[in-house]
């Protein structure tokens, strides 16, 4: 199921891994960001370390977070 289709309060990603190869760069945050925006728009953060998520009907975030 896509985050369009389950519609998150906040989609967040964390623990990313950026793989690239020889031939193939490692992915940037940003070309991660830019692929997920194709097929999502509502709110997104990007994980860092330090980064905190407050649950409740709401979600915050707090620490050192990247929002896009």
């Amino acid at each position: 199921m896509s985050l369009a289709q389950t519609k998150p309060k906040l989609a967040a990603y964390t623990h990313i891994l950026q793989l690239g190869s020889e031939r193939i760069p490692p992915p940037t945050i940003d070309d991660i960001v830019t692929e997920t925006r194709k097929t999502y728009s509502g709110p997104l953060a990007v994980g860092e370390d330090l980064m905190a998520f407050e649950i409740g009907e709401t979600v915050s975030v707090g620490g050192l977070a990247v929002h896009r």
